[in-house]
């Protein structure tokens, strides 16, 4: 069995676009002022190579001794905090091996002082449906809350 992989990752946020001056000035502000966003793009690109059990069987008469998988994927996400206590996301990608787009969701998530929260929408794809929750931000009290997962399926 041999493989590889090759990965690629780049980040854009507010800071990115702030000249030198400016981020030295305005460090502290940056990370309490509101309306912080950022978008992470990452491509990938993944080759294996397996052995294939059906060329050593003289029934199956398969004449590829190796099979071959290569994936190759663009995703972007982000976020964007509009205020403290209020934040929406999205993530989304495209599949070149299938020629297909990924699982897609949005989501919206809420603040609630010692409490959370969320809803997340998947509009297409095999994981069509939504999510949400509300629970307990404490660690001692996670299993307090409440979780509602519908997918297609279920409609």
């Amino acid at each position: 069995n041999t493989s590889w992989s090759l990965s690629l990752n780049y980040v854009l946020n507010e800071q990115t676009f702030k000249r030198k001056n400016d981020k030295q000035k305005s460090n502290d502000a940056a990370s309490s002022s509101l309306g912080n966003w950022s978008i992470n793009i990452s491509y990938s690109f993944n080759y294996s190579l397996n052995d294939n059990p059906g060329y050593y069987n003289i029934k199956l008469l398969d004449s590829n001794k190796y099979n071959k998988q290569i994936t190759n994927t663009l995703n972007l996400s982000g976020n964007i905090q509009f205020t403290k206590k209020w934040r929406l996301g999205f993530t989304t990608g495209y599949d070149f091996t299938n020629k297909m787009i990924s699982v897609s969701s949005f989501d919206i998530y809420r603040d609630l002082h010692c409490w959370e929260m969320f809803f997340k929408w998947r509009p297409f794809g095999g994981y069509r449906g939504f999510e949400f929750g509300i629970n307990v931000k404490s660690g001692m009290l996670k299993d307090l809350k409440y979780n509602v997962d519908k997918d297609y399926r279920e409609y």
